[in-house]
């Protein structure tokens, strides 16, 4: 093989080096994103639920009225995996 031809091979094979900088930052990424598999991860939640009834009460004198009752639950959840 003459110096042409091996001159021509390494110019053909020559990656622009702006292109090899991203594929070895491409690299880099998804071995993160494999590696971090591997860690714990935490998920967090929240709900909030407001109920409004009317209940029936006995007044003071011993008459029947419809009261309001307000409930509220609130939760907050977190799991760990």
């Amino acid at each position: 093989m003459g110096l042409a031809q091996l001159v021509q091979r390494a110019v053909a094979s020559n990656l622009d080096p702006k292109l090899a900088a991203a594929r070895v930052e491409e690299a880099r990424a998804v071995r993160g994103i494999e590696k971090s598999a591997l860690y714990q991860s935490l998920t967090a939640g929240t709900s909030v639920t407001r109920q409004r009834q009317r209940v029936p009460a006995v007044t003071s004198t011993g008459s029947s009225v419809l009261r309001a009752l307000e409930l509220n639950n609130f939760r907050i959840g977190s799991d760990r995996l």
